[in-house]
């Protein structure tokens, strides 16, 4: 364990564009840590909030029509499954895609931002729905794995045919997300990346400024840490919250 730690800090000393999050998490290790159970805070979710299927929330919140995405892109889905069979790296657990397809496809958004790609599950789903959108696009980003062999399998499973859409940034939070919305605003963002208190609180309050008026900020894991919660209650607006695969992804409407 050592000897990784070791390593993944000489990586981010040897490249100046991580400089930031390297500052940033030697800073956090004196900040107070702000510790709950995850088991309290799912039950502070389950006691507060109405807990939603996705196809309910599609359906019944949205007035929309729900989408699976592995019916209505089923090549795309099949072939994507075909690339990670013959790949022998794991990386994180794949996003609600039927969430993030059925929002795109429905409510035609065409700025989208994402952090956190792996595989690219989520970015598959969303470049699906907005291939017949005009001036459409998708921003990306990811930093590197360090310490895994899987640098060149970030967002491998996204096809060409898509490609001309979707702007993928291989670099940290901290060193482009202020850059990135400064300069341009975006209906929907999923965020994947920093799952830690402070990066989490630190990215919603840069992301949620920077959202067009209607538009959505979508969360995974939200019950790590109270992050997302704190959010919620800070801005004023009551979340609405999704289960799936047995974790909670949260929802706000701007």
């Amino acid at each position: 364990m050592f000897k990784k730690k070791i390593i993944i800090l000489f990586y981010y000393l040897k490249n100046i564009v991580f400089y930031k999050h390297l500052l940033f998490k030697f800073l956090y290790k004196f900040k107070k840590k702000q510790y709950i159970p995850k088991s309290k805070i799912e039950k502070i979710i389950l006691k507060n909030y109405k807990i939603y299927s996705t196809k309910d929330f599609i359906e019944k919140v949205v007035g929309k029509k729900f989408y699976s995405f592995n019916l209505h892109e089923k090549n795309d889905y099949i072939n994507s499954k075909k690339i990670l069979n013959n790949i022998n790296v794991k990386m994180g657990g794949g996003a609600n895609i039927d969430l993030l397809y059925s929002l795109i496809k429905n409510l035609k958004f065409n700025k989208i931002i994402e952090t956190g790609v792996a595989y690219g599950w989520s970015s598959l789903s969303i470049l699906s729905a907005l291939a017949n959108i005009n001036n459409s696009k998708l921003v990306s980003i990811d930093m590197p794995y360090p310490d895994l062999a899987s640098v060149d399998y970030v967002g491998c499973i996204v096809p060409d045919k898509y490609k001309s859409k979707w702007e993928l940034i291989r670099k940290s939070d901290r060193s482009v997300l202020k850059k990135i919305l400064k300069n341009d605003k975006f209906n929907l963002c999923h965020y994947d990346s920093d799952k830690s208190y402070y990066g989490r609180k630190w990215a919603y309050n840069i992301i949620w400024k920077n959202l067009v008026n209607n538009g959505i900020l979508i969360s995974d894991d939200i019950s790590d840490n109270m992050a997302f919660l704190d959010f919620a209650i800070f801005i004023k607006k009551k979340p609405i919250i999704i289960e799936f695969k047995n974790k909670y992804i949260g929802i706000i409407f701007k």
